[in-house]
C-alpha cells in the first residue's frame, strides 16, 4: 500500500491489483470500506515501483512486507536454514536506489521465522544491512491485518504514521496499513 497526497501519484500499467490510497480518500477499517474503494486500488511489482515518481520527501521511511513483496514466499515446510531466498523482480535495484535516501523496514507475518533469521536470509543476497528494522510477527504473537506489528515498527523507527509509506502485496497488508494510519 503506497500512501500519497491526493493526486500526487498516478500509476499506469501495473501488472496486478494493489492500491494507492490517498490521504484525503482513506476509508475506515473494515471489509466494506475495502470493497467500496477497490476501484482506487492498484498494487505494483517492485520493478514498477522504480518507475514511480512520487514525492516522498515528506516521508522518512518505507515499511515493506516480505513474502511476495520483496522475496518469493516459501511455505514449503522446510527449515528456515534450508530455504533459498529468491528476490522478486526489480527488488535488488529498488532497495539499492532507496538505501541511504530513506529509512527501510520490514514487517512480515511469520509463524516460524524470527527477525534475526529474516535478516540472515537477506544477508545471503546482500540486503540484510539495508533494513533498519525487521519485525517478524511470530515474535510478538499478533499478525497483520492487526495494526500492532506496523505500530511496533513505527515505534522502533521513532516515526509517526504519516512519516512512513507501506508497501505490501495483499489485502491483509492494506487493512493493517490503513488501521495503523500509514
Amino acid at each position: 500500500v503506497l500512501t500519497a497526497q491526493e493526486g500526487a501519484v498516478s500509476f499506469e500499467g501495473a501488472s496486478r491489483q494493489v492500491s494507492v490510497i490517498t490521504e484525503s480518500s482513506r476509508p475506515g477499517y473494515g471489509d466494506s470500506a475495502l470493497r467500496r474503494y477497490s476501484q482506487t486500488v492498484t498494487f505494483l511489482e517492485p520493478k514498477e515501483l522504480l518507475e514511480v515518481k512520487a514525492n516522498i520527501s515528506r516521508h522518512q521511511a518505507i515499511i515493506f512486507d516480505l513474502g511476495n513483496t520483496l522475496i518469493q514466499e516459501d511455505n514449503s515446510g522446510r527449515p528456515v536454514e534450508a530455504r533459498k531466498v529468491v528476490l522478486m523482480d526489480g527488488v535488488a535495484e529498488l532497495i539499492e536506489k532507496l538505501s541511504g535516501r530513506i529509512r527501510l523496514a520490514i514487517v512480515s507475518n511469520t509463524t516460524d521465522v524470527t527477525a534475526e533469521q529474516i535478516r540472515s536470509k537477506l544477508n545471503e543476497v546482500n540486503l540484510g544491512d539495508k533494513f533498519e528494522v525487521i519485525l517478524a510477527t511470530s515474535e510478538i504473537g499478533v499478525h497483520k491485518p492487526h495494526p500492532l506489528p506496523i505500530q511496533i515498527a513505527l515505534d522502533q523507527l521513532k516515526l509517526l504514521p504519516e512519516q512512513c509509506l507501506y508497501v505490501g502485496d495483499s489485502t491483509t497488508d492494506q487493512i493493517a496499513a490503513r488501521a495503523a494510519n500509514v
